[in-house]
C-alpha cells in the first residue's frame, strides 16, 4: 500500500535527478496538451521570474506544443481569491477554449 511517505520521498530525491525519476519531464514532447502558465506580479511563493523560466524550459526545445504566459500585475499567489478573480478566470477559459482541438473518430 502507498504512502504519502513514499510520494513525498520519492519527489524530494528526484529533484537531484532531473533525467530521470518519477518527476521527469519531458519537454520537448510535442504531442502534450497546450500549457497556460498564470503568475502574479507580487508572488513571493512561485515568483513570475519561475514561470517565465518555465516557458523559456518548453520553448528551447523547439516542440511545436503551445505554452504561454500572462502575469498579472499587482497580484499574489492568491490569484483566484483576490478581488477581480472573474479577469483570470475569463481569461484562463477563453485561452482553454481557443487552444481546444476537435478529433473526430
Amino acid at each position: 500500500m502507498n504512502s504519502y511517505n513514499r510520494v513525498f520521498f520519492e519527489g524530494v530525491t528526484s529533484a537531484f535527478d532531473e533525467k530521470g525519476g518519477v518527476t521527469h519531464v519531458d519537454y520537448a514532447r510535442a504531442d502534450r496538451a497546450p500549457l497556460y502558465i498564470i503568475t502574479g506580479e507580487i508572488d513571493h511563493v512561485v515568483p513570475p521570474a519561475i514561470g517565465r523560466a518555465i516557458v523559456r524550459k518548453y520553448r528551447s526545445t523547439g516542440s511545436p506544443a503551445t505554452v504561454d504566459h500572462k502575469e498579472y500585475p499587482g497580484r499574489t499567489h492568491r490569484l483566484v481569491s483576490q478581488e477581480g478573480w472573474e479577469e483570470i478566470a475569463d481569461d484562463a477559459l477563453a485561452w482553454a477554449v481557443a487552444h481546444t482541438t476537435t478529433s473526430v473518430a
